[in-house]
């Protein structure tokens, strides 16, 4: 018909089904969510449960990296004491026991070694008696430090013994079944035992069949530190040694108890009063750095 407009087609038709026909389409919400944070989430979600699961799994072995590097002046203090110029480095080494996480990441640090754990702590030695032998290690070694830089440096260090060490008993002797190893004797007829050669001395020229009267100390049985004082009297007998060949020597002019004997630490007097602070650091091998630095500031 002339004057009207055509009908409209299926083109020309704009249903609005959703609600955003008259909202630019640079303001819409897409039409489908996109799926990369669903992916993203659970790979993280995966991550965090093998982390839970895995922390808590010990690995059989120690690691060793690179500790904490400090000045040795910040170590040592010598009373009256001037630091010279220039730095003695005092290094230290981390060692600890891994879990599975910390194994793997190990094997992928070149700047981290892994050693079992039976090649640092035997079976039958705990993490406490290990920590504690470190420290001791540590304390002796600081007291030889101070002995060593004290001596080189000209000053007169007294070494207070503490008696002698029975290491082992000859068969068939007076002083089996009745002395033990770790025995310490401190006293042969109440003159006092300072080192072994103050025992050799005591009984060496003393003949067959005289008695000696032996003070001593014996660690009582589950303790490393508590000990007992005995005294026990003993009849020397004849000396006699015997070589690799299993040659026996004797000498009837000449007694014996039939120990053998070693020195313990003896305990250093220093005349001076050298403060050294390792905090927790344990082990035998700061000593150098140690002695160089009391040598320096003295």
């Amino acid at each position: 018909m002339d004057g009207l407009a055509p009908p409209p087609t299926h083109d020309d038709v704009v249903i609005d089904d959703d609600g955003w026909s008259d909202v630019p389409p640079s303001l819409r919400p897409p039409d489908k969510l996109p799926r990369w944070p669903f992916v993203l989430g659970g790979l993280l979600l995966a991550v965090a449960i093998a982390i839970v699961l895995a922390w808590p799994i010990n690995m059989p072995y120690y690691a060793w990296s690179a500790g904490p590097v400090t000045d040795s002046a910040d170590v040592v203090s010598v009373p009256g004491g001037e630091a010279a110029t220039g730095d003695l480095l005092f290094l230290t080494v981390e060692l600890r026991e891994v879990n599975l996480l910390e194994f793997i990441a190990a094997n992928l640090d070149d700047e981290v070694s892994l050693s079992s754990i039976e090649a640092v702590r035997p079976p039958d030695v705990s993490r406490e008696e290990l920590r504690r032998r470190n420290l001791e290690s540590m304390s002796r070694s600081q007291e030889r430090a101070i002995f060593v830089a004290l001596t080189k440096a000209g000053y007169d260090v007294e070494l207070l013994g503490q008696g002698a060490l029975v290491t082992g008993l000859v068969e068939n002797s007076p002083a089996e079944g009745v002395l033990q190893a770790l025995d310490l004797i401190t006293a042969i007829d109440g003159e006092p035992v300072a080192f072994r050669d103050d025992l050799i001395g005591l009984v060496g020229d003393r003949p067959p069949g005289d008695t000696v009267a032996v003070t001593l100390e014996r660690p009582l049985e589950g303790s490393i530190s508590e000990v007992e004082t005995i005294d026990v009297d003993l009849t020397l007998g004849v000396w006699r040694s015997e070589d690799e060949d299993g040659n026996v020597t004797e000498d009837p002019d000449r007694g014996m108890i039939g120990v053998f004997l070693d020195d313990v630490d003896p305990i250093p007097l220093f005349p001076i009063d050298v403060i050294i602070d390792a905090e927790n650091v344990g082990g035998p091998s700061a000593g150098m750095m140690v002695t160089l630095e009391i040598i320096n500031q003295l």
